[in-house]
């Protein structure tokens, strides 16, 4: 037992994304504790990164499977974090 206390619960983890793509679609899966909040953002460029908000919401199970269209032309990036 890694708990200092007796009966002390563990910091949530953090969530972590895998990504599928099919022919018309992009899915996500985001794993990580069931009942955490997480949010999900993307940008066009890791040089000089600008993230937006695509989807934020509650893991319900997991993994959570969010799907979406695929891109338009050029690149973007994915990443998963707990709300501040």
């Amino acid at each position: 037992d890694l708990l200092d206390e007796p009966g002390g619960t563990l910091p949530p983890q953090p969530p972590t994304l895998t990504i599928e793509l099919s022919a018309t679609t992009l899915s996500i899966s985001i794993k990580g504790d069931v009942g955490n909040a997480f949010v999900l953002e993307e940008c066009t460029s890791l040089a000089a990164p600008e993230w937006s908000t695509s989807f934020s919401g509650t893991l319900n199970q997991d993994p959570e499977i969010l799907n979406f269209p695929l891109p338009g032309e050029g690149v973007k990036f994915y990443r998963v974090r707990m709300p501040e």
